[in-house]
């Protein structure tokens, strides 16, 4: 990728099928400025006036919850868990958003975070196109923002010039277009989230190649951290709802 690459606010459903069946994505001087497709998605799950925390949802759950996210452990999203429950929750880990949602409708989590809005990036479509579709069946009973802070890692004692290709999700992967534009020999590769994407990396099975994920991701799998805050901006947030099946 050469060039100030914008991708922000596009990853819309045909744009991530499309790279999804490639399994590679190399951004490309392109306009894909679609806002449009977004401005509903928005309304259906608007910014609460109480965030969530432990104190807000402790009288709902027990002590100790149990609380599903899409993702592997590391992901953004545990950590989310994590701010919202500082003094402890079980995190239950989904291969999918729609998995990660219907854990907590039928009774297996009682609670899921769900990401939904990035500062660069945008609506995370495919997770408000999932609640969307339950919005009946859950209540959201808080929100929580969280500061991004993406790291570019790989197994250790690589060099950033011998690497070539990029793990991440599509949504940290448009996090960091100053990066790849100034790193054009890196090709980002589009992977179901960011810490199963450091997982991969860390087995060692794929030449060359490095992921975007978190510091807890790293240290979760033994990666070396090559560049840190890498995402465009220094204040990236993602916006995260808790859900919880109406009784």
């Amino acid at each position: 990728m050469r060039g100030g690459v914008k991708v922000n606010r596009v990853v819309n459903e045909a744009w991530l099928i499309k790279e999804s069946i490639r399994y590679s994505i190399r951004f490309v001087n392109t306009q894909l400025q679609a806002p449009q497709l977004f401005v509903v998605r928005l309304v259906i799950l608007p910014p609460m006036t109480v965030p969530a925390s432990s104190s807000t949802l402790s009288d709902r759950v027990p002590s100790l919850p149990r609380v599903s996210f899409q993702g592997a452990p590391g992901a953004f999203s545990e950590l989310a868990i994590r701010g919202i429950w500082p003094n402890g929750a079980v995190p239950v880990p989904q291969p999918t958003f729609e998995d990660a949602v219907q854990c907590a409708l039928s009774g297996n989590a009682d609670f899921a975070v769900i990401p939904v809005e990035n500062v660069i990036a945008g609506p995370v479509k495919p997770a408000l196109d999932v609640l969307e579709r339950s919005r009946h069946r859950f209540t959201q009973c808080g929100e929580f923002r969280l500061n991004v802070q993406m790291c570019f890692m790989a197994l250790a004692g690589a060099q950033i010039a011998d690497l070539r290709v990029v793990l991440s999700h599509p949504m940290a992967l448009a996090q960091c277009n100053h990066f790849f534009a100034t790193h054009h020999w890196l090709t980002p590769v589009v992977h179901n989230d960011t810490a199963s994407a450091a997982a991969e990396v860390a087995r060692g099975e794929l030449l060359n190649a490095a992921a975007l994920a978190s510091e807890t991701a790293a240290e979760q799998y033994g990666l070396e951290i090559l560049a840190r805050d890498v995402q465009d901006i220094r204040d990236n947030w993602t916006r995260f709802v808790v859900v919880k099946a109406n009784v």
